[in-house]
């Protein structure tokens, strides 16, 4: 594998990972409810020897070593790697002409209407990049399950890599290379506080 592809890889683990809900948890013996009375007397049964009927090797008793709900799967990814993994991802999805440009957006809000327009490009899963959110488009797409609506400044490689074609605006696909630093940002720098050079 190249260093790509193991970057990639590690940043969809990552996403993956910390989007997970754990949700297994079991009781050990001090969590189960009861068991506070000794079943029988020490001696004299003919019995085996037990303290509390919540003793793991019991039926009703408590879990050794089972899934708890405290453990943390989250996996931290740094600003600079996320952005790597987005350059990466946005460089994939050109290669194979998956960033196509919109002019303009149906205004009706209608499913119909939106269905018509993107019929013209023959790919599957389309994931539409706006750089502010829109009531009328997202209405347009609640009934589309094959298209979905992320903002350019919350997209991550994840999002593109699951989608065949990205559509946005000159402004919003702008927006996206430079977040992943394929355009140099317009922001002014800003001069250290201190003494004047007059």
């Amino acid at each position: 594998m190249s260093n790509k592809q193991i970057a990639l890889a590690l940043a969809l683990r990552g996403y993956a990972a910390n989007r997970r809900q754990v949700l297994a948890n079991t009781k050990t013996r001090g969590e189960v409810s009861g068991g506070g009375r000794k079943p029988w007397r020490q001696k004299g049964t003919g019995r085996a020897r037990v303290g509390s009927i919540r003793n793991p090797i019991w039926r009703t008793g408590g879990v050794v070593f089972g899934p708890r709900k405290k453990r943390d799967y989250r996996l931290a990814l740094t600003d600079s790697f996320k952005k790597h993994a987005l350059k990466i991802a946005l460089a994939i999805q050109a290669q194979a002409n998956g960033l196509i440009e919109m002019k303009n957006w149906p205004t009706d809000g209608k499913t119909k209407t939106l269905a018509q327009a993107l019929s013209s490009i023959d790919k599957q899963q389309i994931t539409i990049i706006l750089v502010k959110s829109d009531l009328t488009l997202s209405r347009a797409v609640k009934n589309l399950p094959s298209v979905e609506i992320r903002l350019a400044k919350n997209v991550t490689a994840e999002d593109l890599l699951r989608a065949d074609a990205i559509l946005g605006t000159d402004e919003a696909l702008t927006h996206l290379k430079k977040r992943a630093n394929l355009i140099e940002s317009t922001k002014p720098t800003r001069r250290a506080p201190g003494k004047s050079k007059v």
